[in-house]
């Protein structure tokens, strides 16, 4: 059975939601308070904005009054660690462009193949089970908001008269993934996510990135080797990581 959800039309409540802004006047640039006080931008972001807002609401599935502040800490705590890792690994020029690379390429879930390296770190294994729970967990988020975003982004970077555009679209996208994941970081944690799920890959740490990421690369049908220079990249990432991790430390 599909849930309110999997069936809501996204483009359909965008294009009613734009028709009512008209009538009602909303025209040229207007401060998207969401995206940052400073940017002004166009109606139609304040839409994609508001429909970003909508989409969350159907689809957090999150109701706080029914967990525990045990469990909250817990998943707080896993969501800022992933973001952090996130962040981190990203902010290699390789690493972003081997991302880049590999989502233009093999459609690769990027956010997916950072959860994966953030478990490996963590020493946990991104069984097949897990994976799919993962897969599924964002595959509605990632088609009906973040697909449109970057596509929209795109067809924006280039043109000077959208610079504001540009710039208050991609903030947009940057929170899309951000919510992805957390829901990524939220699921970890979660019950279904600790009970068994399939088989155990070996080795603790780091030995467990190559086969957490060969599991992304198997989630979307790819051969595990089109991810070996992403696999290079994170691992380059992840030892310098370390390194500056330890000598803050010392």
């Amino acid at each position: 059975m599909s849930s309110m959800a999997e069936t809501f039309d996204f483009f359909g409540f965008l294009r009613i939601f734009g028709a009512n802004a008209a009538r009602s006047g909303g025209s040229g640039e207007e401060s998207c308070a969401l995206v940052n006080p400073g940017i002004r931008c166009s109606a139609f972001v304040l839409t994609f904005t508001n429909c970003l807002l909508v989409l969350y609401a159907f689809t957090s599935g999150v109701n706080t009054s029914q967990h525990n502040s045990k469990t909250s800490d817990r998943h707080g705590a896993a969501v800022a660690s992933l973001w952090r890792f996130a962040c981190a690994l990203y902010g290699h020029a390789a690493v972003a462009e081997a991302c880049i690379r590999a989502q233009d390429e093999y459609a690769i879930d990027i956010n997916l193949a950072l959860f994966a390296a953030w478990l490996a770190q963590r020493g946990e294994a991104l069984t097949e089970g897990r994976a799919r729970l993962a897969m599924d967990a964002c595959a509605f988020w990632r088609r009906e908001v973040i697909a449109p975003l970057r596509t929209r982004r795109r067809a924006w970077r280039d043109s000077a008269e959208r610079r504001v555009d540009y710039e208050a679209i991609k903030a947009l996208e940057i929170a899309a993934e951000r919510e992805q994941l957390r829901r990524l970081a939220c699921l970890s944690e979660s019950e279904a996510w600790v009970r068994p799920c399939g088989e155990v890959a070996p080795g603790p740490g780091a030995a467990r990135l190559p086969a957490n990421l060969r599991r992304v690369a198997r989630c979307h049908g790819v051969d595990p080797e089109a991810l070996n220079a992403l696999l290079a990249a994170l691992r380059k990432a992840n030892g310098e990581h370390g390194e500056n991790d330890a000598a803050r430390g010392a």
